[in-house]
């Protein structure tokens, strides 16, 4: 199981969904913003910008999620995940699921 992605869909639940943006003004999250909170808890959202090294330490957990989309879309490319949380998703509910069932994901 993937920890870093149960903790993303954590932090979703806890800050909220949203569509267009990683992070919006409100605080809410997409996908990857539920990524990059769950690795980055007390900085992600705070105006800061990411070294490649930040980013990188997320990039596993991404390409598992990317994966699992794909597994369910045919989506594959490196925007799958914002395409997905853009177009397919609805719900906070679905956002949060999509990131416990790729935690899960053994594809």
């Amino acid at each position: 199981m993937d920890e870093v992605l149960m903790a993303a869909a954590q932090e979703l639940d806890r800050r909220g969904w949203c569509k267009g943006r990683s992070r919006n003004e409100a605080g809410e999250v997409c996908l990857f913003g539920a990524v990059m909170s769950a690795v980055h808890p007390n900085t992600y959202g705070v105006g800061q910008g990411f070294s490649d090294e930040d980013v990188q330490k997320v990039m596993p957990h991404l390409e598992r999620l990317t994966q699992y989309i794909n597994s369910k879309t045919g989506l594959a490319y490196p925007g799958s995940v914002y395409k997905y949380n853009d177009f397919f998703l609805t719900t906070k509910e679905e956002a949060a699921k999509t990131l416990m069932e790729a935690a899960e994901y053994h594809g």
